[in-house]
């Protein structure tokens, strides 16, 4: 199963894209912060990364 992380911190979004990605058969894996993303894409064999862009302590293309 792939394995998409998504880096949201809005929850009403991040759960509609994860209800989105598990439609289509892979595993959605949120995170909200930092930390969560990092460890997440250490742990998890990733396919994609949603990243949010405009976050308050991170921007999602530093961690790209």
């Amino acid at each position: 199963m792939k394995t998409v992380i998504i880096l949201e911190d809005d929850g009403d979004i991040a759960d509609l894209m994860a209800q989105l990605i598990s439609s289509y058969g892979a595993l959605p894996v949120i995170c909200r912060n930092q930390a969560e993303v990092l460890g997440a894409m250490e742990t998890h064999d990733v396919a994609l990364a949603l990243l949010d862009i405009m976050l308050p302590n991170l921007d999602g293309r530093t961690v790209a």
